[in-house]
C-alpha cells in the first residue's frame, strides 16, 4: 500500500528538479554567508574606491608640481645659454688683456660667471631630478588605480552573482517549501483513505 505514495512523492520530487536544473549557472548559496560576502565585498570597494580618489588627488599634486618645474627650467635654459655664451666672450677678451690690474678684473668676472653657471646648472639638475621621482610616482599611482579598479570591477561581478543566487535560493526554498507541503497533503489524505 506504500508504493503509490513512494511513486508520488519521487515524481513530485523529479518535477522539482527538472525546474531548478535550468538555473544550473547561478550555484545555490547559503544566504547569510552570502549575505555577509557581499558587505565585505562592498566594504572593499569602498575602501578602493577611497585609495583612488586620493591617489588621483596625489597624481594631479604631482603634475602640478612638475608643470611648475617644467616652466622653471624654460626660464633657466636660455639664462643658461647666455651665461655660457659670456663666460666664452670673456675667456676670448681675457686673453688679449695685458693690463694686470685689467686682466685681473676680467678672471674675477671670469670666475662670477663659471659660479652663476654651476648653480644655474645644480637648480636644473634639481628639477630635472624632481619631475622623475614624481613621473615614478606618478605611474606607480595609476599602476595602482587600474589594480583596484579591477578588483572593484571583479567585486561587482560576485556581488550581482551572489544577488543572483539568493534569489534563485529563496525561489528554491519556495518551491520545496510548497513541494514539501503538497506531498504531505497527499501522505495525509491517502493515510485517511486508507485508513477508511
Amino acid at each position: 500500500m506504500r508504493k503509490p505514495l513512494t511513486i508520488a512523492f519521487v515524481v513530485l520530487w523529479i518535477l522539482a528538479g527538472v525546474g531548478f536544473a535550468q538555473e544550473r549557472q547561478i550555484p545555490y548559496v547559503d544566504i547569510a554567508s552570502a549575505q555577509k560576502t557581499i558587505e565585505a565585498l562592498k566594504a572593499e570597494n569602498q575602501k578602493l574606491t577611497d585609495d583612488n580618489a586620493k591617489l588621483s588627488k596625489e597624481i594631479a599634486d604631482l603634475e602640478a608640481q612638475n608643470n611648475q618645474a617644467q616652466q622653471q627650467i624654460n626660464k633657466i635654459d636660455p639664462l643658461l645659454a647666455s651665461v655660457i655664451s659670456k663666460g666664452k666672450e670673456l675667456f676670448n677678451v681675457n686673453s688679449t688683456i695685458v693690463d694686470e690690474a685689467m686682466k685681473q678684473k676680467a678672471g674675477e668676472a671670469i670666475k662670477k660667471n663659471n659660479e652663476l653657471k654651476t648653480r644655474l646648472e645644480q637648480k636644473r639638475k634639481e628639477l630635472q631630478d624632481l619631475i622623475a621621482v614624481n613621473q615614478k610616482k606618478i605611474d606607480s599611482n595609476r599602476t595602482t588605480i587600474f589594480i583596484n579598479e579591477s578588483k572593484i570591477s571583479k567585486n561587482n561581478d560576485n556581488i550581482v552573482l551572489l544577488e543572483a543566487s539568493i534569489a534563485k535560493t529563496k525561489n528554491q526554498q519556495e518551491v520545496l517549501e510548497k513541494y514539501i507541503a503538497n506531498v504531505n497533503d497527499f501522505l495525509t489524505k491517502t493515510e485517511q483513505d486508507i485508513g477508511k
